[in-house]
């Protein structure tokens, strides 16, 4: 067991030396010095899980991005629909001769004129635009759905991973007080086994089983860290770690 969990602090070394980098890009393992020494105990204290689940959707990019296209796509629609209405043009123009009179036109010569246009256009058949305008709308219909079904997932995202770091904060409680059970049995057996009244195959499994609770207990506080990088990627909140413990 001890050589697997070498193997493992290894392996996840060297995972970690892709992202962890020196000041020349260089990939670096991270020493065995640089483990914490202790596990961080766990932070008491509730969440607003309705207030998580609003942030969440306000910082995660999923919802964000449906929500930008479908503005986009507004934005066409109104633009197709714009192409259908009729079209007004008015045009101003002045005028003046300026320089030597024209033989001929000398009347009027150096006095400003001035012309107005007005152009309506009404279009009769414009399939293209209200083809255009259809279009738009089951586009902003289908990102309308699409960004409410994000919000909903990162919703549920949210309560799982809070329903995740209460069951995992619990059975970190539960595997320290088994492991004070096992660890006041195991001294206890030490004792009678002095005083004569116990054996050493008792004694052992004393010891087995403390170290068998201790063992659970490790992998309960590593589920525990799980849930609570789980909660940070779901929440999109990198400075927020309720009940997950330090850093």
């Amino acid at each position: 067991m001890v050589v697997a969990a070498t193997r493992g602090l290894e392996q996840a070394a060297i995972a970690l030396s892709i992202y962890l980098r020196d000041a020349r890009g260089e990939p670096v393992l991270a020493p065995a010095s640089r483990l914490p020494t202790s596990w961080p105990e766990p932070e008491p204290g509730e969440v607003d899980v309705a207030r998580a689940m609003r942030d969440a959707v306000e910082r995660r990019p999923e919802p964000r991005r449906l929500e930008l296209q479908a503005a986009q796509l507004r934005v066409e629609r109104e633009w197709a629909r714009n192409q259908l209405a009729p079209a007004i043009d008015l045009t101003l123009a002045a005028s003046q001769d300026l320089g030597a009179a024209t033989p001929g036109l000398s009347a009027g010569q150096g006095r400003p004129a001035g012309e107005v246009w007005l152009t309506l256009e009404i279009p009769i058949l414009n399939r293209v635009a209200r083809g255009r305008v259809a279009a738009a709308e089951a586009g902003v219909a289908r990102l309308s759905a699409q960004a409410r079904f994000a919000r909903d997932r990162v919703a549920a995202e949210v309560r799982d991973a809070r329903s995740a770091l209460t069951a995992a904060r619990r059975r970190v409680e539960i595997a320290r007080q088994e492991v004070d059970a096992a660890e006041t049995l195991e001294s206890g057996e030490r004792a009678r086994f002095d005083a004569g009244d116990s054996t050493l195959l008792i004694v052992n499994l004393r010891e087995q089983a403390a170290a068998e609770a201790r063992l659970r207990e490790v992998d309960a506080r590593l589920d525990q860290r799980r849930a609570a990088a789980a909660w940070t990627a779901v929440t999109a909140a990198l400075d927020d770690e309720p009940d997950g413990g330090g850093r």
